[in-house]
């Protein structure tokens, strides 16, 4: 049945272009569900460059999580009404998210054999490049844990990274460096970055917040 609905055509193809812009969205309205009974959030208009270091905030269900995956393909069309234009790099996404799969064997078999960008090894201090893993993630911290996530997520050289509470189990030596390294990326690529905490506002080009069921860019109020 999986095997089946993975054939269907979701609908997003043509909502992705060429665009100069990362996405682009008029008198937007999100739903839970396809049925759109319920209502997320709306946008009255959002415009965002790539290249630029997006922040997106919001209580816990107010919608972060269905915006990211309706930019990235991963929810139903149909939970979506208005105009919305998506730049064709956002349907190769890496996108880091949860719960974190590990896999049992080598450190780079649980990079699914990518080599990891050797300056975030560095600035997140990786020391388990020869370790042998469990895949019942016994013999791994929860900050271990994140820090492979982190370096599957940027092995992929993708012009878009989503980031799901980036900082989440880092030590707070390895979030200064991880911050930093985000930001060296910023022109390079695009990054959009769920966060409940202020760590990277200074740094963004956008802070988009869902207050009241409404999406705005805080930096222009």
């Amino acid at each position: 049945q999986f095997a089946t609905m993975a054939l269907l055509s979701p609908g997003f193809e043509n909502l992705y272009k060429d665009s100069k812009k990362l996405f682009e969205i008029k008198n937007g309205k999100f739903y839970t569900t396809a049925n759109q009974e319920q209502l997320l959030f709306e946008v009255d208009y959002l415009s965002i460059e790539k290249g630029s270091l997006t922040v997106v905030k919001g209580a816990n269900g107010s919608g972060k999580s269905m915006l990211t995956n309706f930019l990235t393909g991963y929810s139903d069309i149909d939970s979506f009404s208005g105009e919305i234009i998506l730049d064709s790099s956002l349907k190769n996404a890496a996108y880091l998210s949860y719960p974190i799969l590990i896999v049992n064997g080598k450190f780079r078999e649980n990079l699914f054999d990518r080599k990891p960008p050797q300056d975030l090894c560095e600035a997140l201090n990786i020391t388990i490049s020869d370790k042998v893993i469990d895949d019942n993630v016994t013999n791994l911290s929860y900050g271990e844990q994140q820090k492979l996530n982190l370096l599957r997520v940027f092995s992929l050289n993708s012009e878009v990274v989503i980031l799901d509470e980036p900082l989440t189990n880092l030590d707070k030596n390895s979030i200064e460096q991880l911050i930093n390294d985000i930001v060296s990326k910023k022109g390079k690529i695009s990054i959009i970055a769920i966060m409940h905490s202020d760590e990277l506002d200074i740094y963004a080009d956008y802070i988009l917040e869902i207050r009241h069921q409404q999406l705005i860019d805080i930096n222009d109020i």
